[in-house]
């Protein structure tokens, strides 16, 4: 997170500096101490120094023409949310202090400068650009699941791969019911050794699956990652308006599409974290399924439902959000926050539209319903709900980056030898310290897969038997 900043004239003149707690004569005397370090920096290199490694910070120097803005960020921001960070910081302070000099800017309205600096940093749109990554073929294959084991045909290559996707795939559908003539299975499954990630879908009927692999690098595995649900979507949708496309097509359709993209634009006018606090209590019940990405229902009037839901994104930051802000006519809910009126609530409920269990925050009462809490969210909203946006926005991003990296090495252990997946679950397990922690970043992973979950119950009792072997 931030720590300190201060704005400086090329002269090292004091302009503002926040925290305001630090002591006049330490800032103007820190100001001059740069402005020393920066002018000799260039004099001797022949340009100027771009940042300085503490043992426990680094300070960054943003260049603003007539100005320094000087950036103390702790070590526990992951350095892509810091070149962000650093980015929006720049982007947003030379648009207000375009055409300004040291001189006419006064102490007073450089403590307003730098506060509209910090408050309007947060980057416009959550999610990633429309892009289209799936540039491998698509691969399919058989299985013939049997009481003892199973056998897999029509692998036309990678006959070893297949032979490791059949056994997860078998052993995670033993016992299931053959899915409906409309219904898919699909799953995430980044494979480290071979330097790829896939997005399955497959079919059941009796005995008999069918599985298509749809073939990405490994190094797209955080995309793939966030947008795996808003997949899900499209292809229920291709089926639903196309009913005779193979699944061969479709997947053919999704790999030539654009990434699917939310539309919903983020509004640094309608962000309020003390907005949120004040009328919404135990909150982390509703933060929790935005994490792990389930579905959230905000209910009330349009302006206000507009602010929580606006701000409610900065925790879906490693996610491809599916919104809608405000539900009219249609009756089906987004994949992660819904905005209606109290009115539209009640109809929908009790027409049997939305199902109980799903959280549901309701602005009349101030109160969130839902099932999931979460002493380890509210501890991290704790945190952020009185600091500054951009400060807020690092300090979840950094945090639900952490989660999601652990989530995909999660999935990533279905597919290892059993010796090694035991290890890398011992790992993660110690990595993440607190068990209220790890069970999030289970539930996150397996939202992901669903053969995953008895996978991780068996790493999690340690048995040395394998998971897979034939029964």
């Amino acid at each position: 997170m931030i720590l300190r900043t201060s704005l400086i004239g090329k002269s090292g003149k004091f302009i503002a500096g926040t925290p305001k707690e630090m002591d006049i004569k330490q800032q103007l005397l820190t100001s001059g101490l740069i402005s020393a370090i920066l002018e000799f920096s260039k004099s001797v290199n022949q340009q100027e120094i771009q940042s300085i490694k503490f043992q426990n910070h680094t300070t960054s120097f943003v260049d603003l023409q007539e100005f320094f803005l000087i950036v103390d960020l702790a070590d526990d921001i992951e350095s892509k949310a810091k070149e962000q960070l650093l980015k929006n910081l720049q982007k947003n302070a030379q648009e207000l202090l375009k055409n300004r000099t040291e001189e006419d800017v006064s102490l007073g309205e450089g403590d307003l400068i730098l506060e509209e600096i910090l408050n309007g940093t947060i980057p416009p749109f959550f999610g990633l650009k429309g892009q289209s990554f799936f540039k491998k073929k698509i691969s399919s294959f058989t299985i013939f699941h049997k009481k003892i084991g199973f056998e897999t045909a029509n692998v036309r290559n990678k006959k070893v791969f297949a032979e490791s996707l059949a056994a997860v795939i078998d052993k995670g559908l033993k016992g299931r019911p053959p899915l409906g003539p409309e219904e898919l299975l699909t799953a995430f499954l980044p494979h480290r050794i071979k330097g790829a990630t896939y997005y399955l879908t497959l079919t059941k009927k009796e005995n008999k699956s069918r599985v298509w692999t749809l073939e990405t690098t490994y190094s797209n595995s955080m995309e793939l990652f966030k947008q795996k649900r808003l997949l899900d979507k499209r292809l229920r949708e291709m089926r639903r308006k196309k009913p005779k496309l193979t699944i061969n097509k479709m997947l053919t359709e999704l790999r030539e599409e654009e990434t699917p993209q939310t539309k919903k634009k983020f509004d640094p006018e309608y962000f309020s974290l003390n907005f949120l606090n004040k009328n919404v209590k135990n909150i982390e019940r509703a933060i929790f399924p935005l994490v792990t990405d389930a579905p959230v229902l905000v209910v009330g009037e349009r302006p206000a439902v507009k602010i929580v839901i606006n701000t409610l994104l900065i925790f879906t930051q490693h996610l491809l959000p599916d919104v809608i802000e405000w539900l009219t006519t249609e009756n089906t809910i987004a994949l992660n926050i819904t905005g209606m009126a109290a009115e539209k609530y009640a109809v929908m409920r009790e027409e049997g539209l939305i199902d109980k269990h799903i959280t549901t925050i309701n602005l009349d009462e101030g109160k969130v319903y839902g099932k999931e809490t979460s002493s380890y969210f509210n501890k991290l909203y704790t945190k952020v709900k009185k600091i500054s946006p951009v400060v807020a926005y690092a300090v979840i991003g950094n945090e639900l980056e952490k989660l999601t990296k652990n989530a995909i090495a999660l999935n990533e252990l279905l597919l290892l030898p059993r010796e090694k997946a035991q290890e890398e679950f011992a790992k993660l397990k110690e990595e993440n310290t607190s068990e209220a922690r790890f069970a999030k970043v289970k539930k996150l992973a397996c939202s992901r897969n669903p053969f995953l979950k008895k996978y991780l119950e068996h790493l999690e009792k340690g048995k040395q038997e394998s998971y897979f072997e034939m029964f």
